[in-house]
């Protein structure tokens, strides 16, 4: 059982970076987007975990959600675009701090820069620490002291496969200059219009939930890669494959559903974001088949048609 978090030195770490309480309201603070800036964000504590969040505008904001899937990439840490409603409108920058890390009061700062930065869009490349080398035999110690059976793979990277709610998935793991980055591939291929539209839609929906994971999309020689995916330090390894384990639980099965073109204008529709489609009718909206929670947001038909 860990410890209680101390809610007066939480209180004193955010005033001391400048952190304003909201009136009326004791887990919810506001933060200046940048130095001068009349707009805030907010920062939430929501039990062991503070999200941070910011309204993202700007033309380097205004793109469709499959775009911003792509723009994670270039956001440091657990930076991740966020959606309050279909349609990639009123989208947001958000991370996230766990208050029950031993450094939290580190952490703090820290993600208030990088979601600075990322508002700004001034962030230091992601990948960065790619350029770094690995220590060999590193990532295969941390994860011989885990009780998730493993196995080393190409590049000296370490795999664990897991199931989530009758899927296979697996959690590849790299390292570099002590950074570890984990990732569960959902798909490689290449995504139809409807589809890039309902996943980007869907994963967005769904940012806030999946904390500290995040969706994000790449090109690889196969098609577009679509992945979950989180940066740790070796210390915060198990959190981190227990954060993904998560997500593909909560999301992977419907995730990958939504790759279905039919399913994919149905999940649209059911939610009134519609693709423009010629000359043909779109399905019916399916809104009475009940989902198992925790599932995409909008998506219980979706649920429906998984094997």
């Amino acid at each position: 059982m860990p410890p209680p978090i101390d809610a007066r030195l939480v209180t004193e770490v955010l005033a001391r970076h400048g952190f304003m309480p909201a009136r009326g309201a004791g887990t919810h603070w506001l933060f200046a987007v940048s130095d001068g800036a009349v707009g805030h964000g907010v920062a939430t504590w929501q039990g062991e975990w503070l999200s941070l969040s910011a309204l993202a505008t700007g033309p380097r904001h205004a793109r469709n959600s499959w775009a911003l899937l792509r723009a994670h990439a270039t956001l440091p840490g657990s930076v991740r675009y966020a959606s309050a409603r279909a349609g990639g409108r009123c989208n947001s920058l958000c991370t996230d701090v766990w208050l029950g890390s031993d450094d939290f009061a580190v952490a703090v700062p820290h993600a208030l820069s990088s979601l600075r930065q990322a508002l700004q869009g001034d962030c230091p490349r992601d990948g960065a620490a790619d350029d770094l080398p690995s220590t060999p035999g590193l990532l295969a110690a941390a994860f011989a002291e885990l009780p998730w059976p493993h196995r080393t793979v190409s590049d000296g990277r370490t795999r664990i496969d897991f199931d989530a709610r009758g899927h296979r998935f697996a959690v590849v793991a790299s390292e570099r200059g002590g950074v570890v980055r984990m990732h569960v591939e959902l798909a490689t291929r290449s995504f139809p219009p409807s589809v890039r539209r309902a996943l980007g839609t869907a994963l967005l929906l769904s940012a806030h939930q999946l904390r500290p994971v995040r969706a994000s999309v790449s090109d690889s020689s196969s098609g577009e890669r679509l992945v979950f995916e989180v940066s740790t330090d070796l210390a915060r390894v198990p959190a981190a494959i227990g954060a993904l384990q998560g997500a593909c639980e909560a999301f992977g099965p419907e995730a990958r559903a939504l790759q279905d073109p039919a399913l994919a204008v149905q999940y649209l529709g059911s939610i009134g974001n519609i693709p423009r489609q010629s000359g043909g009718v779109l399905h019916a909206r399916p809104d009475a088949i009940p989902a198992p929670e925790p599932t995409l947001p909008g998506a219980s038909h979706v649920a429906d048609r998984i094997a």
